[in-house]
């Protein structure tokens, strides 16, 4: 059994450096359902110098995509994995593999006209177009924002062109007429990027291309703590942060009443945040809203090994207000907002203790260890026999 799992940890061990483009797509798309599981191997990916790019109509496959010594924009090749179209909400399986089938069968789609006119129309409806738009599956076809609010253009042009998977239709007394016709879209707004990311959040869980708080470190850093800089110095102490919500959790007490339990994440980390009835009640109304900067004050905690937060009064800020006016006093960083972020949980340098836990892993609440200082990794390996070998074997006494 151990021999087994020795095999298995060097065989991935020997993919994952040698492999590490493909080895990180496949347990990607291992992980798929997993959204928790996905973040930590993104934040991997990026550690690793791959590079996690949305969903692309082209390059796409089902599932995510290794793309080894791909070309950039400047000439260089660079590993990258680009998200699966199965991953993007308000797409079935069947659709997906019906789009390959016909890429892989007469080439890439060169325009939005193209991908119009040969995908079936009971594939390009409304909420499939809508939502390989948002997704930025489509970026290489057309502006974002243009293809969200006129996805009725294009399903009237797919339907002015005819469907060729239609028996009923002449394919050949329409080629001429269907590749030489446009959609004439208005004059539309580009996408901003926080509204790209947001997109990219509702139809896949998660932001790919960026973070909306990428570039507000040191806006943010004037107004809150950053996580990064909590210590067991803070714990027990009321401390302030700001951060856009993760993920919410909430639960109902035996009073009947409802609490959360939120992800907090800011440039620097990600800490949980515990939200009592009358404090998420303040909440409650504006917590979801993408637009969202929640700043919290409480009393920090240390739990199970990590830092946590038990809020004592919430406030709403607005994200789009926070980047528009750290432009204007100079704390945007833009070079920092087109990388993204790699954001992990507080790592704690000075923490002394340790929760006990009992035979099943439970934890005993108020029990604490302190924790040793690291014995010195050669003796411990080693153990005294060896070290007395090494030491010439003496026998004097």
């Amino acid at each position: 059994h151990a021999a087994g799992y020795a095999r298995v940890a060097y065989e991935t061990a020997y993919l994952k450096a040698h492999y590490p483009t493909e080895f990180m797509a496949a347990l990607l798309s291992a992980d798929a359902q997993r959204t928790d599981r996905v973040m930590i191997e993104i934040e991997e990916c990026k550690a690793m110098g791959i590079e996690v790019l949305p969903p692309d109509i082209n390059e796409s496959l089902r599932h995510f995509t290794a793309l080894p010594n791909r070309e950039t924009e400047e000439g260089e090749g660079g590993n990258a994995i680009r998200f699966g179209l199965t991953a993007i909400k308000g797409i079935g399986d069947s659709s997906v593999l019906q789009i390959i089938e016909i890429r892989d069968e007469d080439g890439k789609f060169e325009s939005i006209e193209d991908f119009a006119q040969r995908i079936p129309g009971k594939i390009l409806n409304k909420k499939v177009l809508e939502s390989l738009a948002k997704s930025g599956a489509l970026d290489s076809l057309g502006e974002r924002r243009t293809l969200v609010d006129h996805y009725d253009l294009i399903t009237d042009f797919a339907k002015s062109c005819g469907d060729i998977s239609s028996a009923q239709t002449d394919l050949f007394a329409h080629m001429e007429d269907a590749s030489a016709a446009s959609i004439n879209f208005p004059q539309t707004e580009e996408a901003t990027h926080l509204e790209k990311l947001n997109w990219e959040k509702e139809t896949m869980g998660l932001y790919i291309s960026s973070h909306p708080l990428a570039g507000l470190k040191k806006y943010i850093g004037k107004k809150a703590q950053l996580m990064n800089t909590l210590t067991t110095k803070e714990v027990n102490k009321k401390v302030t942060l700001a951060g856009v919500i993760e993920s919410v959790k909430k639960i109902t007490t035996k009073k009947g009443e409802v609490m959360a339990i939120a992800m907090l994440e800011d440039p620097t980390g990600k800490i949980e945040v515990t939200l009592f009835p009358r404090t998420f009640a303040d909440a409650a109304e504006y917590i979801e809203n993408p637009d969202t900067v929640l700043v919290a004050r409480g009393t920090l905690d240390y739990r199970a090994g990590q830092l946590q937060l038990r809020a004592d009064a919430v406030k709403r800020a607005s994200l789009s207000t926070m980047i528009h006016r750290a432009k204007e006093q100079g704390f945007y960083d833009e070079e920092a907002a087109k990388k993204g972020l790699i954001i992990t949980r507080p790592q704690l340098e000075d923490e002394e203790q340790v929760e006990l836990v009992d035979e099943e892993g439970n934890v005993i609440a108020g029990e604490t260890q302190a924790i040793a200082e690291k014995a010195d990794e050669t003796e411990a390996f080693l153990g005294p026999l060896g070290q007395w070998l090494l030491q010439g074997m003496e026998t004097a006494d």
